[in-house]
């Protein structure tokens, strides 16, 4: 049998194309080397390294080495930094941190923990001293200076290139805003914190009316009034004073009452337990009563006179003298006096009763001409303008001008009935006496009675904020003048009416969505239903949900009301006709408030008119299946909860609190959200934390418990089995909000400027509402990305940080340099040896970002001897951008539906294991799918999911279910699928090994693309021989790996 050398100097081979000499080569080693008894009897790395020499291209073979590929950016920033480390000048200053940090290094590990407690302080100086030499450090720094003043005239050089419709293209679907107008913007935001400073005022009112002070609260307040009480002893009492436990029911029940004044002393009194004939009795009575009461005739009579003078002409005209009115020709008159003309009897005679009354009127303008063309002889006296009441009444007037007389009529009407109503109320209330539903002497033992004291305080105090919202939603122009009445009139009464039977769960999930309308249900005309129907409605007789549900929607339409207002007085914006032909139609609803049918600038209609669709499509199918599947991925995965905590950290260190400050202030900002302290209320009334989620607490228990009482045996089983997922969703957004905290009492402490430091705060760590119209498209759509959201807020402010604390992000590089440096030499490895393992690290994990190492070499190795590697991939807050800028399109696209359809189709997962195993019957693939569906949708801690898997296979020491090639231990495993701290073992061999097979099944993959293209007789040889050297490249490249 010839070997390989003899092939290739054969003169038939170098007679072949580049074609047949690849699949020569193939055939060679399959058929010849891989069926050879001395390769069979090799071990398994002698053989990888015998294929992977053999597949390495010979200048002797024959084969065109391929073309050399342009550098990339980041090859060429290599390039750079190398020869600015070794020629620039600063190359020089190396030297003498070279010494220091040789001079600090330790020889050499001493064996056993007291040899690694000296070691590693000392070598980890050593290290980052070597990090910070200038030719490193100052490069980079300087480097980063130089971007910050040409960055912005680079930027609007881009800018004036691109096309105006493309600015404006990208400036709807790429910022935050579309293009809106930046005084909407900023109206916007003020009616978001308006609407969030009326949810608050909800909440407080709903604990208002469940709570009460606790036995200890009257003591405590007597102690604190005693001097000389230590610091700690006043905090502690005052904490004290401040206490309350839950009103049971009853209680709530009785307050309601008192709410609605239904047992209000000396007013109105209750009807509820009264038959039909006693109401019908009372009713005869109180009418006989009001017919032989003085007073009331007297007021009665007054009330008649009143209304009759309203209608009198006379009075009506003399009323209006004095006013200035524009006619239908444009003239402008004035109204001087009265004109009263007798009407003609049949007889012919003037009327001494009945009379034409009009209105004598003189033109202002234009003024008609002092001296007359026509003789006065002839001319005669000057004719006096009378007008009628009705039509003067009607037309504009051009003065300021107010009917005096007719005004106080009106106010006169309304004291009159006021007094009419007292006065027929003071009868009923005598009459009812009379039946014994009122004992005034019983009344007055209540009124002074503890119990009823403090709980007729408790519906005073909910009442003030009822009534406090009732009149600013009268008087806010929402509500029609005869609605705005009826609201008036229950001022000091009024309870929302609602029922049990209609309540909804709360909808909603990962993510919110502002609702600019006008929410009008407490304006609608209330029914008068039985008590029976009432009952069995599940009518709520407790005031707290009924009372803050319905302030927050008053104070929601009030807040969006403003909105409506401010934009439709706007001509830029808004026009009663589409005079552009761009402009779009509001909806011609009630809920559009000053905006009902209007015509306005498509950023803002569409941003309105986005939002109700938004909500609309909140609710569909798959959002809501994608609102569930994050909650689960996130808020219910312990490791994701804590590398949210860790990414924080770093982005509050980039923003410019450090870690330090950090340490600091963590402490105090977990205080102040624990007890909402004043501070917290601050942040929130400052916009700096909270949203939707504020204020909604309280409102969430109390409506959970009125839906208890509707849930069938399912829904309470469902109810019960989803309480324990409640608590990391509570814990998820305290941790958020601590974050925003911190930054917040930093920058607050820094500059005292409370705007200012609420803006830092979202914009560290980031307001997920407020993103571009393609990112929402993005992380809602089945071909987007759900997490995209991060990395477009992260990205930016990483950017942002290199260029003005550049400092602040060297030092990560520097860190974890230095640590993998100190591991290495704790090890005795050697650099080429290091290189080499970290190269065997899995394919999916990430290597480095942007120079910035993303796997640390742990010092130790495990009892297997295997190398131990920290990935940090998930813990930088980088999000999705490294895997974009690798693979494009497919490194953005990562939402479960594409994944899961994409995955099935090609039998293979992320991490290219097969889903479906080799030679599986329809029943095992068909369980291997749903497998598979299960843990793409259960939360990974879950059984069965992928954290689980980690665990049960670390306890049990095999190797994992879905990452074959990785064996660990317990501790790791937990620390993987709890903490989110990932530490991956290597084994040299086996890695080598795994290496070679994915790059043998590429290879043959390879090969099989080679001989389709070689074999097919229909493609020209131009297009075979450059379809082949493609694949050639692809080869050398895998090779070369």
């Amino acid at each position: 049998m010839a070997t390989w050398r003899e092939v290739i100097e054969d003169e038939n081979y170098q007679k072949l194309s580049t074609g047949e000499k690849i699949k020569t080569k193939n055939e060679f080693f399959n058929n010849v080397i891989v069926k050879s008894d001395k390769y069979k009897s090799l071990p398994q790395d002698n053989r990888i390294r015998i294929a992977s020499d053999f597949f390495t291209p010979k200048t002797e073979e024959g084969l065109k080495a391929s073309l050399p590929e342009k550098p990339t950016v980041g090859q060429i920033a290599k390039y750079a930094t190398e020869y600015f480390q070794t020629q620039s000048p600063f190359a020089v200053l190396d030297k003498p941190v070279e010494e220091l940090a040789r001079f600090i290094e330790p020889d050499s590990a001493k064996p056993g923990i007291p040899g690694a407690l000296e070691f590693f302080p000392r070598q980890i100086a050593s290290e980052l001293l070597r990090g910070y030499k200038p030719s490193t450090a100052g490069a980079f720094g300087l480097g980063m200076k130089a971007v910050k003043p040409i960055a912005k005239p680079v930027g609007q050089f881009i800018a004036s290139k691109i096309p105006q419709r493309i600015k404006e293209v990208l400036a709807r679907n790429l910022t935050v805003g579309k293009g809106q107008p930046q005084a909407y913007q900023e109206m916007v935001k003020e009616t978001l914190l308006e609407r969030q400073a009326g949810a608050r005022e909800a909440e407080d009112v709903a604990k208002v009316l469940t709570v009460k002070p606790t036995k200890e609260v009257a003591q405590a307040k007597e102690l604190l009034a005693q001097e000389g009480l230590s610091p700690k002893t006043q905090e502690i009492l005052k904490k004290k004073a401040l206490e309350t436990e839950p009103l049971t029911k009853t209680e709530q029940q009785y307050v309601g009452r008192i709410f609605r004044k239904e047992i209000d002393i000396g007013g109105k009194l209750p009807r509820i337990a009264e038959s039909p004939e006693l109401t019908q009795k009372i009713a005869k009575n109180v009418e006989i009563e009001v017919a032989f009461s003085p007073k009331i005739q007297a007021l009665q009579n007054d009330l008649k006179l009143a209304n009759k003078a309203l209608k009198d002409k006379e009075i009506l005209a003399k009323g209006l003298v004095g006013k200035e009115f524009r006619t239908g020709t444009g003239f402008i008159e004035e109204i001087t006096g009265v004109s009263k003309i007798p009407k003609t009897l049949k007889s012919g005679k003037p009327s001494t009763k009945r009379f034409d009354v009009g209105l004598i009127s003189e033109p202002i303008s234009p003024k008609l001409p002092t001296a007359s063309p026509i003789p006065a002889m002839i001319a005669g006296e000057e004719e006096k303008i009378v007008r009628g009441i009705r039509q003067v009444s009607k037309l504009p007037t051009t003065n300021k001008f107010q009917n005096l007389s007719r005004q106080s009529l009106l106010q006169q009407r309304k004291v009159l009935s006021k007094q009419l109503q007292n006065e027929i109320r003071d009868v009923e209330l005598g009459v009812r006496s009379n039946y014994h539903l009122f004992n005034r002497e019983f009344t007055e033992q209540i009124r002074n009675h503890p119990k009823y004291r403090q709980l007729s305080s408790i519906a005073d105090e909910g009442r003030a904020v009822m009534d406090k919202w009732s009149k600013s939603l009268a008087q806010s122009g929402i509500p029609k003048e005869q609605t705005k009445e009826v609201i008036e009139k229950n001022i000091g009464e009024y309870m929302a009416r609602m029922y049990s039977s209609k309540l909804k769960p709360q909808e909603g999930g990962f993510g919110l969505f502002k609702n600019l309308r006008l929410r009008l249900n407490g304006l609608k005309h209330r029914k008068d239903l039985s008590a029976e129907v009432l009952s069995a409605m599940g009518e709520i007789k407790e005031p707290a949900l009924p009372t803050a549900i319905r302030v927050k929607e008053i104070s929601t339409s009030i807040a969006n009301n403003k909105l409506f207002n401010k934009v439709a007085q706007s001509p830029e914006w808004v026009a009663d006709t589409n005079i552009s032909g761009k402009l779009i139609k509001m909806p011609d609803t009630t809920t559009m408030g000053a905006l009902k049918g209007k015509w306005v600038i498509p950023e803002i209609a569409e941003d309105i008119n986005a939002i109700t669709k938004a909500g609309e499509q909140s609710r569909g199918v798959y959002l809501k299946l994608l609102s569930a599947w994050k909650y689960g991925k996130v808020v219910l995965n312990p490791a994701a909860q804590t590398r949210n905590i860790l990414s924080n950290t770093i982005l509050l260190d980039l923003s410019g609190t450090n870690h330090l400050r950090q340490a600091q202030l963590f402490p105090k900002a977990f205080n102040e959200l624990l007890t909402k302290g004043k501070l917290y209320e601050q942040a929130v009334k400052d916009g700096a934390i909270g949203g939707e989620f504020i204020g909604t607490e309280t409102m969430q228990k109390l409506k959970d418990f009125y839906l208890k009482t509707q849930e069938g045996n399912l829904q309470k089983f469902l109810r019960i089995a989803g309480m324990p997922f409640k608590i990391p969703g509570e814990l998820y957004q305290g941790m958020e909000q601590s974050a925003k905290l911190v930054k917040y009492m930093d920058v607050l402490g820094k500059t005292g400027n409370s705007k200012l430091a609420a803006q830092e705060a979202q914009k560290w760590l980031f307001n997920y509402n407020e993103v571009p119209k393609f990112i929402d498209w993005a992380r809602k759509s089945p071909l987007g990305a759900p997490f995209i959201t991060f990395t477009y807020k992260s990205i930016p402010r990483i950017a942002e940080a290199m260029v003005n604390r550049p400092m602040a992000v060297y030092k990560y590089k520097a860190l974890f340099d230095a640590v993998n440096e100190t591991s290495r030499k704790y090890q005795g490895m050697t650099p080429v040896e290091y290189s080499r393992q970290k190269k065997l690290l899995p394919p999916w994990v990430l290597k480095d970002i942007g120079g910035v190492p993303t796997n640390l070499l742990l010092p130790w190795k495990d009892k297997y001897d295997r190398t131990q590697w920290l990935n940090l991939e998930y813990i930088l807050p980088v999000g999705q951008a490294p895997e974009m800028a690798e693979r494009g399109l497919a490194g953005f696209v990562s939402s479960p539906a594409f994944n899961i359809v994409s995955d099935i189709i090609k039998n293979s997962d992320f991490k290219g294991a097969n889903i479906i195993p080799p030679e599986a019957t329809k029943t095992e693939a068909a369980q291997a799918i749903l497998s598979y569906l299960y843990r793409q949708a259960a939360p990974s801690i879950f059984p069965g999911g992928y954290s689980a898997e980690k665990i049960r296979a670390g306890i049990a020491g095999e190797p994992e279910k879905f990452s074959p090639e990785r064996t660990r231990e317990a501790i790791p495993a937990m620390l993987d699928a709890f903490l989110g701290i990932k530490i991956n073992p290597l084994d040299v061999k086996e890695a080598e090994m795994f290496k070679w097979f994915n790059k043998k099944k590429r290879i043959d993959a390879l090969n099989q693309e080679f001989y389709r293209v070689f074999n097919n007789p229909i493609i020209k040889e131009e297009y075979r021989e450059k379809k082949i050297e493609g694949i050639f490249k692809k080869k050398e490249k895998v090779l070369d790996e």
